[in-house]
């Protein structure tokens, strides 16, 4: 506020009354707009998975949460087993692809990826 109204000295602020008015940097709603805009790229970076444990343990609950709460002939109980199934069969790819690097390498590399769930 002091800056903007050492802007003008006290001959502008007689002649021009608005002068002395402090400039409106950012309105209300372009205000809300950056808040919602940086709450929502934190969620994003708080949702990635820093390694393949948190996301295994996440994608087992959600299964099991399926296989709870749905009756077993239904098809989607027995997609939540299909997909569990995919899921540790890629994991477990995922896992010797990793191994077979290191051993080009040297096991100068480890491996840590991100993961984006959307």
């Amino acid at each position: 506020i002091i800056a903007c109204t050492r802007r003008y000295t006290t001959l502008e602020t007689a002649i021009n009354v608005k002068a002395y008015k402090r400039t409106k940097d950012q309105g209300l709603r372009e205000a809300r707009a950056t808040e919602k805009l940086e709450k929502q790229q934190k969620l994003e970076a708080e949702r990635k998975y820093s390694d393949f444990d948190d996301l295994e343990k996440d994608f087992t609950q959600m299964c099991k949460n399926v296989e709870i709460y749905n009756e077993e002939p239904s098809l989607i109980h027995e997609d939540s087993i299909v997909l569990q199934s995919v899921f540790t069969n890629a994991r477990q790819r995922l896992e010797q692809d990793a191994e077979t690097d290191e051993d080009k390498d040297g096991g100068r590399r480890g491996w840590k990826f991100r993961i984006g769930i959307r």
